[in-house]
């Protein structure tokens, strides 16, 4: 059963998750990975940085996304922000690897799933507790 809490109307409500502003975020999230993802590859093209170089900013990117996708899904829920951030973090990171693995010849384990899900879970927590204050 949702915890109540005494709003300023000094009716009860329930704290509950916001699908809704997880979808928001989790698109948020997406959508500046692809953002970023067309920079770095216009910079491969005109640069000289090698795809290696880029890799690791590319994973950068990523992790930049999901936490600004979590502030986001979290400054829209206006409450609960790390449950919030972590469950964008969580479905960011499954979506991600199912899309790597589907289009990407490296083999994925279950193992490297589970820390990206447990680094994506905590980094979207964190994201969260950032958005619901701001």
């Amino acid at each position: 059963m949702a915890k109540l809490r005494r709003n300023e109307g000094h009716t009860w409500t329930a704290r509950r998750l916001n699908p809704s502003s997880v979808a928001s975020g989790l698109i948020w999230a997406f959508l500046l990975t692809l953002v970023l993802s067309a920079v770095m590859a216009a910079l491969i093209f005109t640069t000289s940085i090698s795809e290696t170089t880029l890799s690791r900013f590319l994973e950068g990117g990523g992790l930049f996304s999901l936490f600004v996708g979590s502030a986001y899904a979290a400054r829209r829920a206006g409450s609960l922000g790390w449950m919030h951030g972590g469950m964008v973090g969580a479905l960011y990171i499954l979506l991600s690897s199912l899309l790597g693995a589907l289009f990407s010849p490296v083999q994925i384990t279950l193992a490297m799933v589970g820390k990206r899900l447990a680094l994506g879970a905590v980094l979207g927590a964190i994201g969260g507790t950032v958005g619901v204050n701001l």
